[in-house]
């Protein structure tokens, strides 16, 4: 949406004509309403606001999403000054109580606390805000009971002011008054979008705590964010509540597009970027585009679900042969990758097999947890085949398995490329001939992520387990022993 916008120079001219006497009043009524934010940002806040230009597009729209009486999500790009016009908007609010209780919340308390230091800060030492708005600081006495800390504060004209970390407390009322405008502002990172119970967690945090809290009749929830995931919460709300989605480069129809036109930078300075940080990361952090088909082996839109495929015969017994593959962990660290287990079913048809991917399993497992996982998801299958990689010191949890009672087969790498062995079955995926069942969204996500993702550990164990499916031949792309 494009906004027209007041210009600056032209609201400093209508000031300078006001009589110094009635500037004051003149600045307090002129700025009132949000569409004023961005001068009201440039003149109090010059050290935050470029000078010498006008206020970009992206920058007028994100106030006018903000101001608008609703839930919406407003997904823009890294460094492009989201945080910084979200911290103006909140004391934009203060100074002129549009609304009398604020909850801001981030990922962590301390990135909350660290916004609400800056907004108190402001509010303490800005000489010019508190010449034309006057003293927002409470005099902090144990009788008047006010807050003033960088977790909840209380402003002089009855603005209060509370900080929560993500998926933290059980509420957000206070004394029984509830939130009027809840500012969620980076609330994900890489650690809570990495899988899906993770995702859930924070969704179901939000969901349950958060947006009950609100205010029934003016409660308000504008969460701000950057798309780290394609099934991120921001994402999610953003298709729910609507708002704006923007991307550092944009063609003509405001899609991404790296031969567009910037919003913000320069197309030299965005294109230094990419070179600084790789294409996958620029991808996720600039373009709000992660696990773009532009850098993935394996595109999101080949992944087929099997949520209504039935496995079993009416009698209980599977139909199709099965194959798992352990790739272990050798050391069971939080920096080492974790073990996986990844079961699939082979089934034939009039068209050709069909591979459907009906278990996974992963964690930082030592080897005594890593045998008594390949234990339980023997027993609950008849194996055709159960397969361990034999690379250096794996060759030990093939040996103990078999000691045990189960029959194992070693699988070794002709290559020492992951990107190799999975693109062999890559073609597989592409046609659907791979159905991926409930339970096995983490290998999904690491699939469409491949070979740029922050985690591979069950990507291996998957091409694995293919390859015992589909049978050894002259293309395989390991050697069963």
């Amino acid at each position: 949406m494009t906004v027209t916008a007041y210009k600056y120079e032209e609201w400093l001219h209508d000031l300078e004509a006001v009589p110094e006497e009635e500037q004051n009043e003149f600045i307090r009524e002129s700025l009132r309403g949000k569409h004023m934010l961005h001068i009201f940002g440039r003149y109090f806040f010059p050290e935050e606001i470029p000078e010498g230009q006008e206020t970009p597009e992206l920058h007028l729209d994100i106030h006018h999403e903000l101001s608008l009486p609703k839930n919406s999500a407003i997904i823009v790009p890294r460094g492009h000054a989201k945080t910084t016009w979200s911290r103006i908007d909140l004391i934009h609010d203060i100074v002129y109580k549009h609304d009398d209780f604020i909850v801001l919340v981030s990922a962590t308390m301390e990135d909350a606390k660290l916004s609400y230091s800056y907004v108190k800060h402001q509010l303490e030492s800005n000489d010019l805000l508190r010449q034309v708005y006057g003293n927002q600081v409470p005099d902090i006495n144990p009788f008047k009971r006010r807050k003033w800390s960088d977790r909840h504060f209380e402003t002089e004209n009855g603005v209060v002011c509370i900080a929560r970390g993500a998926g933290k407390g059980r509420g957000l009322n206070i004394k029984g008054r509830r939130p009027k405008k809840i500012i969620i502002d980076d609330l994900e990172d890489d650690q809570s979008v990495k899988s899906k119970k993770a995702r859930q967690r924070l969704e179901d945090w939000l969901k349950r705590v958060v947006i009950p809290s609100l205010d029934r009749t003016r409660g308000r929830i504008k969460m701000i964010g950057t798309v780290l995931h394609y099934d991120c919460l921001v994402l999610k709300m953003y298709k729910e509540w609507g708002g704006i989605k923007r991307a550092a480069i944009e063609n003509a129809e405001g899609k991404p597009d790296l031969n567009g036109e910037p919003l913000f930078f320069t197309k030299e300075e965005l294109m230094q970027k990419k070179k600084d940080i790789g294409s996958f990361a620029f991808a996720q952090e600039y373009m709000n585009e992660p696990a773009s088909d532009e850098h993935s082996d394996i595109k999101l839109d080949w992944i087929r679900r099997g949520d209504n495929v039935k496995l079993y015969n009416e009698d209980g017994t599977q139909n199709g042969k099965v194959y798992s593959v352990l790739d272990p962990n050798i050391k069971a660290k939080e920096t080492a990758d974790d073990a996986a287990i990844v079961t699939i079913l082979r089934q034939e048809s009039t068209t050709g097999p069909k591979f459907y991917v009906m278990r996974v399993e992963h964690g930082k497992w030592g080897e005594n947890k890593s045998i008594e996982m390949c234990q339980k998801v023997w027993n609950s299958y008849t194996h055709e085949k159960f397969g361990v990689e034999v690379v250096a010191f794996s060759e030990l949890y093939k040996t103990r398995l078999n000691n045990s009672y189960m029959h194992a087969v070693g699988v070794s790498p002709k290559s020492t490329d992951k990107r190799t062995r999975l693109l062999r079955h890559s073609g597989l995926i592409e046609t659907g001939d791979v159905i991926f069942m409930p339970g096995t969204e983490d290998l999904v996500d690491q699939l469409i992520q491949f070979p740029n993702g922050s985690n591979d550990d069950m990507v291996d164990a998957f091409s694995y387990a293919m390859e015992l499916a589909r049978g050894s031949g002259s293309n395989a792309s390991v050697t069963i022993l």
